[in-house]
């Protein structure tokens, strides 16, 4: 029998214990002693120790005291046994990371860790100049992620990205990076792709919590991964970005493209919720990705939920032509449902951090992106949609049809009462994007819509929309209008109502008297249909 992992004068004082343990595995454990690229005490002794030691091992370090730096001189081997590689055993660890992996001797498209054999945790490295991913997770899953620097620098302040993803999970189920203790959070951030990349059809249940992706470990200045901070890619389905618990928000901010992106098909069922995207930490001031969440070409994925703990803070994202809070496009993107979060607004839903563009874009190409098809029948639910400097829901192009907008703020702070209009539209559907709804009139279907320059614009532009709901909202105090037909001031009404144009541009009503008794508001009047001339009367209670 073998006692692993000890010094000699340890195990003799423990010599009692191995009786007890005759017959039983024991796990052993490797310290790492040295910051050599190989030989006697070094990682990479260390990992092909562990891979040809079944059961659960454990990596400790012991390199003197303090900040140390490997520099592997060519990739190290590929863990294919479970190994627990823990840095915070380092001597004079205290929260933040002490060992550094520097891959800018290992050789181009060398990965600073490779996991092929599942059940590992990596715990408290610094990861950083590799030519390929921070960290490869491929097949058996099960693995953990928590208290990394993975593309910066050990004080987690300068970009010493990875060349590729600073996580790379492909066809891998099961992992989660980040966890919903202060101690379990990553730094994901610098790298010359994605921060978390997520692939692949078996790459489901992975869990990607309490992560500062984007910025510095402070959370306060961008160091923005090169594509998005997390993407869900390939049919990658019933992954979670977020949780309800408040450690569990991740802060997704500085990114050069999309904060969190579901891309491609059939990615399905997954769920953003409770996380910070394209704001400081604090959520108080803007770092924005180019956009917040987009949603390409997959079905049937929520962005926030049914409650409170679900809301997303989606605000600041400043992408030039793009800079929209969340998007929706392709022919697959079908189902999808964005409810509950604040977009364009601070933490506390009061303040404007709009974001450059839209609030919410259903559309058929990302309004500046590749033409994937036009999105249709999905949902934007009780949001905040306010303080964008654009508009608080965009629907746009021929196809973009039967979307519903329901309950939401916009225009207005959570209060559901104060201004924070959008800068020109409440809600514009153009182009051709038919049998959408705006509002309704079942209990908390209606929107508000106030304080915007434009209430609701139904918009030609090159092909009419038509069929377009507008019903049981309460539009108020927008500055021009509160629902245009044309986006040109007031159509006059004609006999007969036989146009073409936006909603076939539909007469108004003429409103000819209103009478209060007590708290019931009766309003009468005439309305010129296509068949006839109709009397009008409404009574508010």
């Amino acid at each position: 029998m073998v006692w692993r992992g000890l010094s000699a004068r340890r195990a003799t004082r423990r010599s009692w214990f191995l009786e007890a343990l005759e017959g039983k595995t024991l796990l052993a454990t490797f310290v790492v002693t040295s910051t050599n690229a190989g030989g006697a005490g070094s990682l990479l002794v260390a990992i092909q120790n562990a891979n040809s030691t079944p059961g659960l091992d454990t990596i400790a370090f012991g390199i003197g005291s303090g900040v140390q730096t490997i520099r592997p001189s060519a990739a190290l081997p590929t863990i294919t046994e479970p190994v627990v590689i823990d840095g915070t055993t380092q001597p004079g660890y205290g929260g933040a990371p002490l060992i550094e992996l520097d891959g800018s001797l290992a050789g181009a498209g060398a990965s600073g860790l490779t996991i092929t054999g599942g059940g590992t945790t990596v715990r408290g490295l610094v990861i950083n100049r590799f030519g390929g991913n921070g960290i490869q997770i491929t097949n058996a899953g099960g693995n953990a992620l928590a208290g990394n620097y993975l593309g910066t620098d050990v004080a987690g302040t300068l970009d010493r990205g990875n060349g590729l993803d600073g996580v790379s999970i492909d066809n891998s189920a099961n992992n989660i990076v980040g966890g919903v203790a202060p101690a379990e959070r990553n730094v994901i951030s610098g790298n010359n792709a994605h921060g978390v990349r997520i692939y692949g059809g078996s790459a489901n249940n992975n869990v990607i919590q309490g992560n500062t992706i984007g910025l510095n470990a402070a959370g306060t200045a961008a160091i923005g991964n090169t594509i998005n901070g997390i993407v869900i890619d390939n049919g990658a389905d019933n992954n979670l970005v977020g949780g309800t618990s408040p450690g569990a928000r991740n802060v997704v901010s500085g990114n050069l493209e999309a904060g969190v992106e579901i891309q491609d098909g059939s990615s399905t069922g997954n769920r953003i919720e409770g996380n910070i995207i394209g704001l400081n930490a604090a959520g108080t001031a803007a770092i924005g990705n180019l956009d917040g969440v987009v949603i390409k070409d997959s079905p049937n994925n929520t962005v926030g939920g049914t409650t409170t703990a679900h809301r997303n803070i989606i605000s600041g994202n400043t992408g030039g032509s793009q800079g929209n809070g969340v998007v929706v496009f392709g022919t697959n993107a079908t189902g999808n449902l964005v409810q509950n979060n604040f977009i364009g607004t601070d933490l506390t839903g009061r303040l404007d951090l709009g974001n450059a563009r839209s609030g919410v874009l259903i559309s058929d190409n990302g309004d500046g992106g590749s033409f994937k098809g036009a999105a249709a029948a999905n949902t934007v639910r009780d949001n905040v949609l306010s303080g964008n400097n654009y508009a608080g829901v965009g629907i746009a192009n021929f196809g973009v049809n039967s979307n519903l907008i329901l309950g939401n703020f916009i225009g207005v702070d959570a209060s559901g009462t104060g201004a924070l209009g959008n800068s020109v539209f409440g809600v514009v559907i153009w182009n051709g994007a038919n049998g959408n709804r705006i509002g309704g009139i079942t209990p908390g279907a209606g929107n508000v819509i106030a304080y915007n320059d434009r209430g609701v614009i139904v918009d030609a532009n090159s092909r009419s929309s038509v069929n377009n709901s507008i019903r049981g909202n309460s539009i108020h105090d927008n500055a021009v209008l509160g629902i245009d037909l044309n986006n040109d001031g007031v159509s006059q009404n004609d006999l007969g109502d036989f146009d073409r144009g936006p909603n076939n541009t539909r007469n108004y009503p003429v409103i000819t008297s209103g009478v209060v008794i007590g708290t019931n508001l009766t309003l009468a009047g005439t309305l010129n249909t296509i068949r006839k001339t109709r009397s009008i009367a409404i009574t508010r209670y």
